[in-house]
């Protein structure tokens, strides 16, 4: 049995240099125990050889039972060559980083879990390391999961290399975990911001949620964009679909202002061509009051026209 290497880090304050020092042992594959604001957990990067084999074994686990990535930051979403679904957008918007797990598919149809713990310390730890974490909670399968350090020692202790005590856990309850693979959202587990997390499922089953991101492009983004978007989250309020704008992570719809616009972001991000609508209202910049208002008509009208692609 090996010896378990205690650090204590201050959650308030937390010392960076030795959270590096750990993030050096957890890349040369050592087995990390770490605080999350639900429960702690143990793991180290995906790359390390044989990680799930070496979690398997610790915990004592059924092995056709995966272990979730631990994400440090958004960019590791892309890392994993994840679907962002409107499903997907709409929960991470709402809860991430924070005590949800997701169960989603990535661009190979491979299904994926995934959860990105709001704590310092554990997200100081995985970026530190560059990649994120193949992890699970700090406990001997079937058994409860861990709230402290102590509670960690006491079921694995000696079975992992370094174990970063910060105190109790913030909710001292597991994640609640939801399987979104699918066309609607599969409660798994309900556990922490249940109350607050269910309700956002219950939306979404309902078609009542957050579906698409709206761009508006034009050159200066002071006068014909802002009017747009004025316009259209009135508009969207007033056929109770308020909830739309939401949604800022990922653009479904662009709409520029004329086709310069357009080639230009096209010329940026060519994949994007599909999605670009040119509404061409010429720039009111300098001009008179009542120019202005001929524009903003102009915006209504063209946005109305395309109103099925907006909502749908």
């Amino acid at each position: 049995m090996k010896s378990t290497v205690l650090v204590k880090i201050d959650p308030r304050d937390p010392d960076l240099s030795r959270i590096r020092e750990v993030a050096r042992a957890a890349r040369e594959g050592k087995i990390i125990g770490f605080p999350t604001e639900t429960v702690y957990g143990i793991g180290a990067p995906m790359s390390t050889p044989d990680i799930s084999e070496k979690l398997i074994r610790i915990k004592k686990r059924d092995e056709n039972k995966p272990f979730a990535y631990h994400l440090g930051d958004w960019e590791m979403v892309d890392f994993l060559y994840v679907k962002r679904t409107s499903i997907f957008r709409h929960l991470t918007r709402l809860f991430w980083p924070g005590p949800l797990a997701l169960i989603v598919q990535n661009e190979k149809g491979e299904k994926i879990g995934l959860r990105f713990p709001k704590h310092r310390i554990a997200s100081a730890l995985i970026n530190a390391t560059g990649e994120p974490f193949i992890a699970t909670s700090a406990n001997l399968s079937g058994q409860k999961s861990p709230r402290n350090a102590d509670e960690v020692m006491k079921q694995l202790g000696g079975e992992i290399d370094y174990l970063i005590d910060s105190g109790t856990c913030e909710f001292s309850e597991d994640s609640t975990v939801l399987d979104i693979s699918g066309d609607q959202p599969v409660v798994l587990r309900t556990g922490a911001l249940g109350g607050k997390i269910l309700p956002e499922v219950e939306k979404i089953n309902s078609g009542k949620y957050a579906r698409k991101r709206i761009v508006f492009l034009c050159t200066g983004n002071s006068c014909r964009s802002p009017m747009a978007e004025g316009w259209l989250k009135k508009e969207l309020s007033r056929k109770g679909l308020k909830d739309t704008r939401k949604d800022i992570m990922d653009a479904d719809l662009i709409l520029a202002m004329s086709g310069e616009h357009a080639e230009f972001i096209t010329s940026l991000v060519p994949l994007a061509k599909d999605k670009i609508r040119v509404l061409n209202v010429p720039d009111p910049v300098g001009l008179s009051m009542s120019v202005y208002e001929e524009t903003i008509l102009l915006i209504e009208k063209k946005l109305k026209e395309m109103w099925d692609d907006i909502v749908r």
